[in-house]
């Protein structure tokens, strides 16, 4: 097998469409598979040069042989032929993130035109980003309430830059959109957010009480300490790297982040301490965030 990624053919450009060749037998067979991985050249002479080189220089760095029997121990046996014995081992035995917190979708508008908006579009007096519960969305007279809405590669705090129509606990969207508004017991709740579709590097950003959750930003739910733990190992580049082998396309779906391996946090020795640095993140994050009049907290510009 020959993963060729992107750009491999001329006269097909940019990011999107991947490249890979590979010859199969229809009968078993015990020897190791040869594998040759050029996603990191940037172009087709690059990746010629890349498979002329592997040829006569096995060591080159992109050359493996694996036994295709590896492959099952990894949850939903991908062919991930460049990975480290320790990294199976970890895939293989190690629970996955949603063993500590509860990764879920979130809801479908069904027409976006109609339902969202940025913040700065609508009436301030008909937003409120204090709701906490179902019951006060339906007393309040808000009429637009924040979400959670993807965005651009951004870590600990931000992109909360879109709105949602939920007049009435979200009478009009619910009886519009029906089945596609789920997971509604979760709503309100603190979370971690992440972008579904993304520049290709996984990161996830805190949102405190009073959010509703868009599926173009899926959630994950804990516990506040929980949260803590889960983003500092969601953030970090071991999360990264097993995001790119479980997703490696642009979009990161709640059962890929779901399956992040985790060592359990009770596992670990110095939990108090890492949920000092992630909250110190959040809080610098956040001080960045409101510096810009992107941020419906924003009072001042830091150079003024």
């Amino acid at each position: 097998m020959a993963c060729l990624g992107a750009r491999a053919l001329g006269a097909i450009g940019g990011e999107v469409t991947s490249t890979t060749v590979a010859v199969f037998s229809n009968a078993r067979n015990d020897d190791e598979g040869a594998y040759f991985r050029f996603v990191v050249m940037g172009s087709e002479e690059g990746k010629s040069a890349g498979i002329l080189e592997a040829l006569a220089d096995p060591d080159c760095g992109w050359f493996y042989r694996r036994d295709a029997d590896t492959f099952n121990q990894i949850p939903g046996t991908p062919i991930a032929y460049w990975l480290s014995d320790a990294a199976i081992k970890n895939m293989a035995f190690l629970p996955g993130l949603s063993c500590c917190a509860q990764p879920k979708q979130g809801m479908v508008t069904r027409d976006n035109m109609r339902f969202m908006r940025l913040w700065w579009e609508i009436e301030l007096i008909d937003f409120d980003d204090a709701i906490q519960s179902h019951e006060e969305a339906r007393e309040s007279r808000a009429k637009w309430l924040p979400c959670t809405s993807g965005g651009q590669f951004r870590k600990w705090f931000g992109n909360n830059e879109s709105v949602i129509f939920w007049e009435h606990d979200g009478a009009e969207l619910i009886a519009f959109s029906g089945p596609h508004i789920k997971n509604r017991q979760f709503y309100f709740l603190p979370a971690v957010t992440w972008s579904s579709i993304s520049s290709g590097v996984f990161s996830t950003r805190y949102v405190s009480a009073g959010y509703l959750p868009e599926h173009a930003g899926n959630c994950f739910y804990a516990n506040e300490s929980m949260l803590a733990l889960i983003q500092g190992v969601a953030n970090s580049s071991i999360a990264m790297f097993f995001m790119a082998l479980l997703s490696p396309s642009l979009n990161f779906n709640v059962g890929d982040v779901a399956r992040i391996p985790i060592a359990k946090p009770f596992d670990y020795a110095q939990q108090d301490e890492i949920i000092n640095y992630v909250r110190a993140l959040r809080s610098e994050s956040k001080v960045d965030w409101d510096s810009f009049e992107t941020s419906w907290d924003f009072k001042r510009h830091p150079l003024i």
